[in-house]
């Protein structure tokens, strides 16, 4: 059973039905599996069970009504299903510890939710539990040059900036010499509130460098290696709770280094659109 077309198209189906009330019983009969089975690959591939999806797409899209387009809270809770304009109320004030008039009046701002796209990677399922496949690395440490740039973490179009840093620095270095690997480096130590670094760069064994660039270690530690298929910052969501659910299923702890995680790079890249992520752990 290929797990992603089964999740992809329960999702496929709430989209559709998004308005309507959505059972899990509709879901674990169309996907031909058990409700307990269904729970378990859509809260491994999503990092939520279906419940959860289903209540927090249809609060989102609500709230998109009366944020954007004037709806007075109980049509839009009517208009997605719910039952009174109180439980749309209660179920908002539990998934974000705001009500929807706050929100409505300004005086605070909620994460929406939207459409989740499931994206493919290997899992492992061991003593009955279900998390992403991942291998584990002794790494010594490593010297990278490159550019850093500061990101605010919470800012989705600083994130999806990051791509183009990258792009430039790859730009820059191939201009002088052939590309043969790239890193990209997250760290929060001295970065700030609210603020993260992002280190692109090469690993070198040169002590002269064709111009002048920053450096930065990598850490000797053992990582936890997770493999990918994309774009880094289209699916941070999902590594992030990815890395989250195997340290807690795993019993393994994030080693306090230097850094909180790099992005490994071949130059193969273009043509696979694989990449591996680095966890030090221990």
């Amino acid at each position: 059973m290929n797990y992603f077309n089964v999740i992809n198209d329960s999702i496929e189906f709430i989209e559709s039905e998004i308005k309507n009330s959505i059972s899990l019983d509709q879901l674990s009969e169309r996907a031909n599996i058990s409700k307990y089975h269904l729970i378990r690959i859509f809260k491994a591939l999503t990092g939520k069970t279906p419940k959860e999806y289903i209540d927090e797409r249809k609060l989102t899209e609500a709230m998109k009504l009366i944020e954007n387009h004037g709806w007075n809270i109980a049509e839009a809770a009517f208009e997605y299903g719910f039952e009174s304009h109180e439980v749309f109320s209660r179920r908002f004030k539990n998934v974000y510890g705001l009500k929807p008039s706050e929100v409505k009046k300004g005086r605070g701002n909620i994460n929406k939710f939207e459409r989740i796209h499931v994206v493919e990677r290997d899992f492992t399922n061991s003593n009955n539990k279900l998390f992403p496949s991942f291998t584990i690395k002794e790494q010594c440490e490593q010297k990278i040059i490159g550019r850093r740039i500061l990101f605010n973490p919470y800012d989705t179009n600083q994130i999806q900036s990051i791509t183009k840093f990258a792009e430039d620095f790859v730009e820059e270095y191939s201009q002088i010499k052939p590309l043969e690997n790239l890193y990209g480096v997250v760290c929060s130590e001295g970065a700030g509130q609210e603020q993260m670094c992002y280190f692109s760069g090469t690993k070198t064994e040169e002590s002269n460098q064709p111009f002048k660039m920053e450096s930065i270690s990598l850490p000797a530690s053992d990582y936890a290696v997770f493999t990918y298929t994309g774009n880094m910052a289209n699916i941070y969501d999902v590594i992030f709770a990815d890395v989250c659910t195997t340290l807690t299923l795993t019993g393994m702890q994030f080693n306090k280094t230097t850094i909180d995680l790099y992005e490994f790079y071949n130059k193969d890249y273009h043509q696979t659109k694989k990449f591996n992520i680095y966890i030090p752990v221990r």
